[in-house]
């Protein structure tokens, strides 16, 4: 029976396509170093998402292919892993602003994330280790076939999927963050908007409050722009506030976006992980005698933000292990944490039970990419795509409504205060199309200051 059943699979489809592949050297060799390691680059190029250009990594696998012909199988799957490691961790980092060496650091904090509940995730991981699993079956196995390959034909289909590649995925979207961010000048929401200045004057009001916006971007479109910005526009609000607003360059991921508003500072994160640092905001207003609390409704070991809160002046952090025991619900999907709209009464509470002036900082979460469908209040019609043309766009500019619905009631609650809305980074969303709707490389600021003599 054993045989029986080896000669069934031996006469299958996939044994049937090898042996024709087995007779066409130069075919096999084409398909096992370059179209199969590129094949859900490939997918994603077919379907319209967008990745960062990978030509190196195209370049990289061709060459694995050729040193797989001589080479002993062990170095073959060595170096091969190697690239395939390259390949992921260099398109990742670029997809969510990391620079190739923070990719790897934040390895760490795999665990703090559901990537599970992401179906096109778990899609494009078994795609990835199928491919990988393929290639690396017939790299080892096909040795004498691949010897026959003429060279010439894959060195042009290489050339053809380089040019496929940039022609297709030549967005400005995609940047490394210190090499978007070298040699110009520095910009912040906090520093364009002139909050920083009158701070820096003490003219602050009783209450100072930065609001940083997971993903807001600035929407290429003005009509969909003012659908977002509505909560911060209406007549009660703007009678009572001076409203503001503009746009500001970013670089990198949210943890640089911190450092950005709260440190005036391009370094990394790690870099005030040692000590006390007098130079960022939260430090200068503690020192001015205002109470300082940070609010994040995400885990407070991802990032470290329990280590270094403290140290940029921070008094009092609360986090998801805070709003837990109290029933706070729940949202996101791969970043499951406190409901965003849920925390604007554990806000309130905070600013209302302070009795000396107050640096109030919250750093949303609930519109990280990927959004998870149906959580806003529908606020936004969302049906068809909506206004956006695009229902996961319009699901996450339906979060941001709701979000901004929430400041705008803090901010008719507390007669003295400074409000600063500002993104983080533009939304890394996947599909091409959904990113060119927002402008690529800065993110919006609002500042809400109240009407009166110091505002």
């Amino acid at each position: 029976m054993q045989n029986r059943l080896s000669r069934a699979l031996i006469s299958g489809p996939y044994s049937k396509a090898l042996a024709g592949l087995r007779a066409r050297p130069t075919l096999l060799f084409i398909c096992v170093a370059l179209l199969i390691p590129n094949a859900v680059f490939l997918a994603a190029i077919a379907v319209g998402i967008g990745t960062p250009q990978r030509f190196a990594a195209i370049v990289a696998y061709l060459v694995v292919g050729l040193l797989a012909r001589n080479v002993p199988p062990p170095v073959v799957v060595g170096t091969y892993l190697t690239v395939l490691i390259y390949d992921l961790a260099s398109t990742v980092a670029l997809l969510f602003g990391l620079s190739f060496v923070e990719m790897f650091a934040v390895l760490k904090f795999a665990l703090e994330v559901k990537l599970f509940a992401s179906i096109m995730y778990v899609a494009i991981g078994l795609g990835i280790a199928f491919s990988a699993v393929a290639a690396l079956k017939m790299l080892v196995r096909e040795r004498a076939v691949l010897r026959r390959a003429r060279l010439m034909p894959p060195v042009l289909a290489a050339f053809a999927l380089i040019v496929l590649d940039v022609s297709v995925n030549s967005l400005p979207h995609y940047h490394f963050a210190s090499a978007f961010a070298a040699g110009q000048p520095f910009e912040s929401g906090l520093r364009s908007s002139g909050l920083e200045a009158k701070l820096d004057r003490g003219q602050g009001r009783r209450t100072v409050m930065v609001v940083m916006v997971e993903g807001l971007g600035v929407f290429e479109d003005p009509v969909r722009q003012r659908i977002v910005d509505g909560p911060l526009q209406t007549p009660a609000v703007r009678a009572r506030y001076d409203v503001r607003s503009g746009q500001t360059a970013y670089f990198g991921s949210t943890t640089a976006a911190e450092m950005r508003e709260l440190c005036a500072s391009r370094s990394p994160y790690q870099s005030v992980m040692n000590g006390p640092q007098s130079a960022c905001l939260p430090a200068n207003l503690k020192a001015q005698g205002y109470r300082t609390v940070a609010v994040h409704g995400f885990s407070a070991t991802m990032f470290e933000r329990e280590r270094w809160y403290p140290n940029i002046g921070f008094e009092q952090s609360l986090f998801a292990r805070d709003f837990a025991a109290s029933g706070i619900a729940q949202c996101g999907a791969v970043f499951k944490g406190a409901c965003d709209s849920a925390l604007v009464g554990r806000l309130q509470d905070v600013i209302e039970t302070s009795h000396e002036p107050l640096f109030l900082y919250w750093l949303t979460l609930n519109t990280h990419i990927p959004i998870a469908p149906g959580e806003h209040s529908a606020r936004v019609d969302c049906q068809s795509g909506g206004a956006f043309g695009d229902v996961e766009v319009c699901d996450m500019a339906g979060m941001w409504v709701d979000l901004l619905s929430g400041v705008a009631q803090l901010a008719m609650s507390e007669a003295d205060m400074d409000i600063l809305i500002v993104g983080d980074h533009a939304p890394p969303l996947w599909s091409r199309t959904q990113r060119a709707q927002f402008k690529p490389g800065v993110v919006p600021w609002v500042l809400l200051s109240p009407k009166g003599p110091t505002s």
